[in-house]
């Protein structure tokens, strides 16, 4: 088999695995919304393939630049950790954008104080624009999305580019 081919199955079975591996480690650590569920796939993809075309091994500036990766990833992680609490609910694992009540579910929750917010949540079926109004959603789905893309993108880029690091410093053996 010409060696040009075998280099690209080498490559893609070395992104489809670390893909898989990190999407798995970073998707399983922090709960995210239902509605960005196919997204963070895509943004390790997307931080893999940036991490193995720039990254060099003998260049200070990409641990810099990985270094940075990291602490942006760390952050915005920390970010949307503090957040979520307060504009999301976690029903089964699943992460909802909260937003103002409804004028209904107000009624409601007014009618029956022992009722929590959650609990009429999946009382109505678990549909969000019947208990929160979808315009107050928009900006805590957009910060969220936002602070979660951010650190799925850098954290994974710093992680990638530390392996891309670590394979092409090892000697090569042909």
């Amino acid at each position: 088999m010409p060696k040009g081919i075998t280099r690209f199955g080498e490559i893609y079975g070395r992104l489809v695995q670390l893909a898989t591996a990190i999407a798995g480690l970073l998707l399983s650590a922090f709960p995210y919304p239902a509605s960005l569920y196919a997204w963070p796939k895509v943004l390790i993809l997307g931080s893999w393939v940036v991490s193995f075309l720039s990254i060099r091994t003998n260049r200070r500036y990409t641990r810099i630049v990985l270094a940075i990766s990291m602490i942006i990833g760390l952050g915005s992680g920390f970010a949307y950790w503090v957040f979520v609490d307060s504009m999301a609910i976690e029903v089964e694992s699943k992460v909802y954008i909260r937003g103002e009540l409804t004028d209904q579910a107000q009624e409601y929750l007014k009618k029956y104080p022992t009722v929590s917010e959650k609990e009429y949540f999946i009382q109505s079926g678990k549909n969000e624009d019947w208990v929160w109004k979808p315009e107050s959603r928009r900006m805590s789905r957009i910060l969220l999305g936002s602070l979660y893309s951010i650190f799925i993108f850098f954290f994974g880029l710093s992680i990638m580019g530390a392996l891309e690091i670590y394979a092409r410093s090892k000697p090569q053996s042909d």
